[in-house]
């Protein structure tokens, strides 16, 4: 008996790994052994390729389930294209059973993919294969938006914490610039005070010895002064040098010698006219 294809369209996310698992079961809804075929492929082509399916993914197989999926970078590709599917189950003489087709579309918007799984009647009514009874994997998109979003959060996180790390430094290196320069002019600072206080020393030291030698000088000047001022030059008011002392008394003493010599004379001259 030949069989129709059971058709059913695939949604996908634009860049987002896209899982799909098919449960096949007769009419009783009793699982279809699938091991009698040789080779299962699932062919994605374009319209009008048919024969040359841009990807051709072999599923796992295992019992009445079959499981594949497509790659983030295949939902990627398929983006705005018309795009069609086929499940093709080889038998083992040779022959191909076509159980599976339709389309799959790819969207941008997150969130949009339906259901991937699906529950597969085969050999229904007139030998037709039927998709029936979608089996939910809403939550498993609906979680893998989640992570996705958790991801970029996390990243968003991780490119904060470098950012606020390269600022701490930033300020560190700032800061222990600051110290180190702040050190620097404290040093600077106490070697200038250093300098400046020794100089006051040195300077004050000098003027004290220059003014203890101007006293010496000036003691050295008064003492020629007292001992060689001219006759009637005072060294102070009203005092003279020994010098005017020693002149006033040769003069004194030569007034008395004179004296002398006239008593003398007049004494002499007395006598004779007696």
């Amino acid at each position: 008996m030949s069989t129709q294809p059971g058709t059913y369209n695939l949604d996908a996310y634009r860049g987002a790994t896209f899982p799909f698992q098919f449960t096949f079961q007769d009419g009783d809804e009793q699982p279809v052994d699938l091991s009698a075929y040789t080779k299962v492929r699932y062919n994605f082509f374009s319209s009008g390729r048919q024969d040359n399916p841009e990807v051709s993914i072999s599923p796992s197989v295992s019992g009445g389930v079959v499981s594949g999926k497509l790659t983030g970078e295949q939902t990627r590709d398929f983006y705005n294209k018309v795009v069609y599917y086929q499940g093709r189950f080889t038998r083992a003489d040779g022959e191909d059973d076509f159980l599976m087709d339709g389309r799959l579309i790819v969207s941008n918007v997150p969130g949009s993919a339906k259901e991937s799984d699906a529950v597969v009647t085969v050999l229904g009514e007139s030998g037709k294969v039927t998709v029936v009874g979608i089996v939910s994997v809403a939550e498993a998109i609906a979680a893998k938006v989640e992570a996705e979003a958790a991801r970029d959060e996390t990243i968003a996180a991780a490119d904060q914490a470098l950012i606020d790390i390269g600022n701490a430094k930033d300020s560190a290196i700032t800061d222990i610039n600051a110290a180190r320069d702040a050190g620097l002019q404290a040093i600077s600072d106490a070697e200038s005070s250093g300098v400046t206080a020794i100089n006051n020393a040195r300077d004050s030291a000098i003027n004290e010895i220059n003014g203890l030698v101007q006293q010496a000088q000036d003691a050295r000047d008064k003492a020629n002064e007292w001992a060689q001022n001219p006759e009637d030059d005072p060294v102070e008011p009203g005092e003279f040098s020994a010098l005017h002392w020693s002149a006033k008394s040769e003069a004194h003493a030569g007034d008395a010698e004179t004296a002398k010599t006239g008593a003398e004379t007049a004494q002499t001259g007395a006598q004779t006219a007696r």
